[in-house]
């Protein structure tokens, strides 16, 4: 029995022992009356034995009292002063009428408070309800949510699977391909060591490949864990030059950064700098010989900008959001020379969003690319 029933039967059991008790105190007050007629009778009996039979006529509560009695009994209550409140009968049921009115008044106030509990109680259940019902609802949003998480788990897991297997194809296609024409008798020793410097260049290819993919499949499922710390962003920067500086001078690249005063903010310096090696890398790949690529820092309200400029060709307008999906590279015939595995501007934005970070690519002012990142202070 819940407590709300049990109020309800404390609340009918009080109503009815207040009803019990103003019929025992009714029964009392008539009892009391009754006695005392009773000594009243016996008085006048032991006064006046010889009219012993007038006086039980008289007392007789059958018997009704006629006009002429009743003005006889005023007259003579008149004569001598008395009045109904003198008598002991009226103070009987005056007491037993205190009584019962504070019997009464107990009674009305128990049942008042057990009637406040009773609404309070039900109040207290209509919010434990109201209660259990969001706690169903967020349930029900949260296993939705796992239920579409799982879902797109699974989309991805068969679009990896799907992208793995189209960027494996090539390489090693090309490599069977060396292979077979390696081994063929009518070839060169020049010709051959041609074929292997291919095969050696395709196993390179799928090494990085593999690197990457590594790097993707263990950022994707947590294995990477990334700590920001407080640390220099200017060493950050110039430990990812350092690491693209050759391929750069290879091409007589000239790789510039605008002097800015340096700023200690939360980041990790490792993947961080793995973000700027890659968009440098990028820049290196794609810019022609004897060009620029130029780096510059701009100090905002909760954040570090940083813009990296080159002097490429360009991304096109249509493709400038779809550059940071993973295995995507552009249409372009110059991009398809260029060896990739489309997988190092996807890194940069996880590592980015990461660390509630930002990048994004728009046309530079030279007609190249400028790859904007925005890192919080804090």
């Amino acid at each position: 029995m819940d407590r709300r029933k049990r109020t309800g039967v404390a609340l009918a059991a009080g109503l009815l022992f207040l009803f019990v008790t103003e019929i025992l105190l009714l029964f009392l007050a008539g009892n009391s009356l009754y006695k005392e007629e009773q000594g009243k009778l016996g008085a006048l009996v032991l006064s006046h034995p010889e009219q012993e039979t007038e006086y039980i006529e008289l007392f007789d509560r059958g018997k009704q009292r006629n006009r002429q009695e009743e003005e006889a009994g005023k007259e003579l209550e008149e004569r001598y002063g008395y009045t109904p409140f003198d008598g002991r009968s009226v103070k009987t049921f005056a007491a037993y009428g205190i009584g019962m009115a504070m019997v009464f008044v107990a009674g009305l106030g128990v049942s008042w408070v057990l009637f406040l509990r009773n609404k309070r109680d039900r109040q207290q259940d209509e919010n434990n309800q109201e209660e259990l019902r969001e706690k169903y609802i967020e349930l029900q949003n949260h296993f939705e949510k796992v239920r579409e998480k799982l879902s797109r788990e699974e989309n991805n897991t068969k679009s990896l699977i799907t992208d793995i297997s189209h960027q494996l194809k090539t390489p090693i296609a090309s490599l069977k391909m060396s292979c077979e024409l390696a081994g063929s008798a009518d070839l060169t020793w020049e010709e051959r060591e041609e074929f292997y410097k291919k095969e050696w260049d395709e196993i390179q290819r799928l090494e990085n490949l593999l690197d990457s993919l590594i790097h993707v499949s263990r950022l994707e499922s947590g294995m990477i864990q990334i700590q920001p710390e407080m640390g220099s962003l200017k060493n950050t920067l110039v430990q990812a030059v350092n690491s693209v500086y050759m391929k750069a001078y290879e091409k007589s690249i000239d790789i510039s950064l605008d002097e800015f005063q340096d700023v200690q903010i939360v980041h990790d310096s490792k993947w961080t700098g793995e973000v700027f090696v890659n968009i440098l890398d990028n820049a290196v790949k794609y810019s022609p010989e004897h060009t620029e690529i130029r780096i510059r820092v701009t100090e905002l309200a909760t954040c570090m900008m940083l813009e990296f400029i080159d002097q490429g060709t360009g991304i096109p307008a249509e493709e400038a959001h779809r550059v940071f999906q993973r295995f995507y590279r552009g249409n372009q015939e110059y991009v398809k020379k260029q060896e990739g595995s489309g997988v190092g501007l996807y890194l940069a934005r996880k590592i980015l969003e990461e660390q509630k970070g930002t990048i994004c690519v728009k046309v530079a002012p030279e007609g190249g690319n400028n790859f904007v990142v925005t890192l919080p202070k804090k």
